[in-house]
């Protein structure tokens, strides 16, 4: 049995957990560490993060716009991370629902948003847990002003068409999209139909472009055909004798011009794009 005597001079039986004390104690006063109490130790516990300064957006509140979420400020241990979710919500900020697939801390304001407002919710993240804030709404999310050179037309798809002959110097023609059928093809007695549709670098749907598509090396016909109003030309090719019999792909050279440019320079397009072969 230890003793300890006090200063009375008294001597007190030395109990199990005065013991431990006594030892954490002369063990702290070797390495030289403090010995910390119960409130300091749960000051050392970990912080998960909070939310000081509320999450903003910026950017125009209209349609093509692309806005701008910033976290806000947040206290907590680092390291700290952030994910956003975009909101479309109604003209007060209420009955919000989070828009598919909008994900990062920026966003482009889309058809559907117009008459509508948004909001972002971040939530931040450390390894002692997570807390969510949501920003104030935006402006009431306005229609993109009708911008374009003259002539351009309104489809019901919402997009614009101009006409291959106001496309500006310094713009470009973009063969956007083309398609095949059959995307795969199996016999030489197929008929090749491929769609090619034009853009411009603003985004315009183009018509009257004269469109040339041509198999490289030539194993189909070729042909040369204007894009109609809504920037779709549209080829039928025949395979040749020389067309591919064993699996691979046939590339297409695609080439979208306007008629007068000079040959190597105006406001052309190239695209090089390829059909599947798998002869059955």
């Amino acid at each position: 049995m230890y003793r300890v005597l006090r200063s009375s001079g008294r001597r007190r039986p030395l109990t199990s957990q005065t013991f431990a004390t006594l030892v954490l104690v002369a063990l702290a006063s070797v390495v030289g560490v403090p010995l910390l109490s119960g409130a300091s130790a749960a000051a050392t516990s970990q912080a998960k993060p909070v939310n000081t300064s509320g999450p903003t957006i910026s950017g125009s509140a209209q349609e093509n716009a692309r806005l701008q979420a910033d976290p806000g400020t947040w206290s907590g241990d680092q390291p700290i991370t952030f994910t956003f979710r975009w909101l479309r919500c109604s003209t007060t900020g209420g009955d919000c629902i989070q828009i598919s697939g909008a994900k990062a801390d920026n966003y482009v304001v889309r058809s559907g948003d117009v008459g509508k407002t948004l909001r972002v919710r971040v939530t931040a993240r450390n390894d002692a847990g997570s807390a969510s804030a949501l920003s104030a709404r935006t402006d009431v999310l306005q229609a993109a002003s009708e911008q374009g050179p003259n002539g351009r037309i309104r489809l019901p798809s919402g997009e614009t068409s101009i006409a291959a002959s106001s496309i500006l110097r310094d713009e470009r023609m973009i063969v956007s999209q083309v398609q095949f059928d059959p995307n795969v093809v199996t016999s030489r007695a197929q008929l090749i139909t491929i769609r090619v549709r034009i853009a411009d670098t603003r985004a315009f749907v183009v018509r009257d472009a004269t469109v040339f598509v041509r198999s490289t090396p030539r194993v189909t016909t070729g042909n040369r055909l204007q894009t109609a109003t809504d920037g779709w030309a549209t080829f039928q090719l025949q395979p040749l004798s020389t067309f591919p019999a064993k699996r691979g792909a046939v590339q297409f050279f695609v080439k979208a011009y306007r008629p007068g440019d000079p040959v190597l320079a105006g406001v052309a397009g190239y695209r090089l794009v390829q059909v599947i072969i798998r002869p059955q």
